[in-house]
């Protein structure tokens, strides 16, 4: 309530999400469509894993279900490979360029934000749209669905969009509903763990299972050839058909009892994974620098080849099937306490996208005070870069 009237947020409008009004000091008029040039390499799609096994049907049905409509989404639990899956269909295309594809990676978070503002934002910057017309956009539904549609289609080509499951379910039917209606030029992939709402996409989803025994044999052989076939059959039954469970199996050194995930790891290696589970986004060494001790090179490379982190061009983050068994084990004092302790530093820190995550830290924690104090410092940065609705949904 204290930052309010500073930045003339008009409530009745605002408590419509996604229908979101901010009145920024000054509005802008549209920009020009993005013209068409190199990816920056946030946004780039990255190469698949070296070694990719199997799913020979899976290829060629994602095959078939783009070549028939502008939307397919890759269903199936986390560590099953529909990422690995969408990476290695896109690598295959002999004829993709760079500036014809891009990766964007949906933010988890609670409240979980609206992914089409999000996808906004990542076409605006993939694109150097530069300042934008925010409090035209976010007028009204139509107003961001028009914007969303006119920054793909000028630019056309290949999106890949990640974890659309961390949308709320609502919004992500939404989203499908509006490409699937008016995506033409440009091409949408998406993974997601839970199967869309729509029935109008059925034919569109492929439901990913498994990797049956052979692929299994097949990686864990080139990943630790020195296992003996006992070894082998038990890593594979443990993996439950994931791809990512099953190098996690074979690459841990722990001792006979521990935990094959998290078994072997030093102190200061779990804390720096506790702290990771605490945040819901990619981050910055010198963002996660501000809250927890940076490990060694050699332990953060030995945190990566076992898939405990996972690393992009924007930083740092923990996998998601690590980060919610982490949250499952800890108390509510300890969540509430890492909370506080993380939150400051964040929200004190220059880049923006950290800060919110700050606020979003300090406002379960209590940290109210903090917050204006961040408010007073960003605030209207925050609003003119078009971070308003998330602000919003926040306080």
């Amino acid at each position: 309530s204290r930052a309010a009237p500073r930045f003339a947020v008009r409530a009745n409008d605002a408590m419509k999400w996604p229908r979101v009004s901010i009145l920024a000091t000054s509005v802008r008029s549209p920009q020009a469509p993005p013209t068409q040039g190199a990816v920056p390499l946030p946004y780039r799609v990255p190469n698949p894993p070296p070694l990719f096994v199997g799913r020979e049907r899976d290829i060629a049905a994602l095959n078939a279900a783009t070549a028939q409509f502008p939307v397919a989404v890759v269903c199936g639990p986390g560590g099953v490979g529909k990422t690995a899956l969408a990476l290695q269909w896109l690598a295959q295309r002999g004829d993709l360029r760079p500036e014809h594809a891009m990766l964007i990676e949906l933010r988890s978070g609670e409240p979980a934000e609206d992914p089409r503002v999000q996808i906004i934002h990542a076409l605006a910057r993939s694109r150097d749209v530069g300042s934008m017309a925010w409090g035209d956009i976010l007028r009204d539904d139509d107003s961001i669905g028009g914007t969303l549609i006119d920054l793909s289609e000028a630019v056309g080509g290949w999106i890949l969009l990640d974890d659309l499951h961390n949308a709320p379910l609502e919004a992500a039917s939404a989203l499908l509903s509006l490409l699937s209606r008016y995506a033409r030029k440009c091409r949408w992939i998406m993974t997601s763990r839970t199967p869309p709402q729509l029935a109008e996409l059925a034919t569109q989803v492929l439901t990913l299972g498994g990797l049956d025994e052979p692929a299994l044999r097949r990686l864990c052989a080139a990943t630790a050839p020195e296992l003996s076939e006992a070894e082998v059959c038990r890593a594979v039954e443990a993996s439950g058909g994931s791809p990512w469970a099953l190098r996690r199996l074979v690459t841990a050194s722990t001792a006979p009892g521990e935990d094959r995930l998290l078994g072997g790891l030093s102190p200061g290696a779990l804390e720096f994974l506790q702290s990771l589970a605490s945040v819901d986004q990619t981050l910055s060494l010198d963002a996660l620098r501000t809250f927890a001790p940076v490990p060694s090179d050699d332990v953060m490379q030995m945190l990566l080849g076992r898939g405990l982190i996972q690393r992009n061009f924007k930083g740092l983050r923990i996998h998601d099937v690590v980060g919610r068994m982490l949250r499952a084990a800890a108390s509510q004092q300890h969540v509430a306490e890492s909370a506080k302790r993380i939150g400051g530093p964040l929200a004190g820190h220059r880049d923006l996208e950290a800060a919110i995550e700050g606020i979003r830290l300090l406002l379960r924690s209590g940290g109210v005070d903090q917050v204006c104090t961040s408010l007073e410092r960003c605030g209207a940065q925050l609003v003119e870069q078009g971070h308003a609705p998330r602000l919003w949904q926040l306080l």
